[in-house]
């Protein structure tokens, strides 16, 4: 589970922890904080140390610090993705938990329509051979994930401001939410839902 501090990342730390007293399986939560500041706040230690079964804390190279931070989402940057995989794999891991949630599933779709001109979006599931990767906060609001945070006093750390493109996308979405209030879970599941019919056939070399 990659820690990055924030309130989301913290809440869903503590839902796996909580989701681990009834699972019918099982797990180890092995927490990651990868650390791009050069010193490490006591209170996300202690949170952490507090609902990881182990955690580790790692600060990346000054060549990957660069290169991730070029990227508005981390996850975007292959040097991130190779970073996580590399530790998962160190330690033994069969399944990386993000923190993405519905609203960050949302924009980052409609930010890569508008601004990359590709249809391109984060999936709840999906299998890199023996590893898994899962969203388990992709139906959760971003409202929710605030409500719960404020509820159990989850810290707010290192919470980054939106860019420019991603505040206007938010912007968009609550207008269009107002006269319908499914608007980001439509978003999510118009990819599982493509008609190929539609889709422009592609020519043969």
């Amino acid at each position: 589970l990659p820690l990055s501090g924030t309130s989301k990342s913290l809440c869903l730390l503590k839902l796996l922890h909580y989701r681990k007293t009834f699972a019918p399986i099982n797990f180890k939560l092995i927490g990651i904080h990868i650390y791009f500041e050069d010193h490490i706040p006591e209170e996300v230690n202690q949170y952490c140390q507090t609902y990881c079964d182990e955690l580790y804390i790692l600060q990346p190279s000054a060549y990957q610090k660069n290169r991730i931070q070029q990227y508005e989402q981390k996850w975007e940057s292959s040097v991130f993705q190779r970073f996580v995989f590399r530790l998962a794999k160190t330690y033994s891991c069969n399944t990386i938990a993000l923190n993405h949630h519905l609203d960050d599933i949302s924009v980052y779709f409609l930010n890569q329509m508008f601004y990359k001109a590709r249809l391109r979006t984060y999936v709840p599931k999906r299998k890199y051979g023996r590893l898994s990767l899962v969203r388990p906060l992709a139906f959760v609001s971003e409202v929710m994930l605030k409500r719960m945070a404020e509820k159990e006093r989850v810290p707010h750390l290192f919470q980054k401001n939106s860019v420019s493109t991603e505040k206007k996308i938010h912007e968009l979405i609550r207008k269009l939410e107002k006269n319908n209030s499914s608007v980001k879970k439509n978003i999510l599941h118009s990819v599982e839902r493509i008609r190929q019919e539609y889709l422009p056939v592609q020519q043969k070399q």
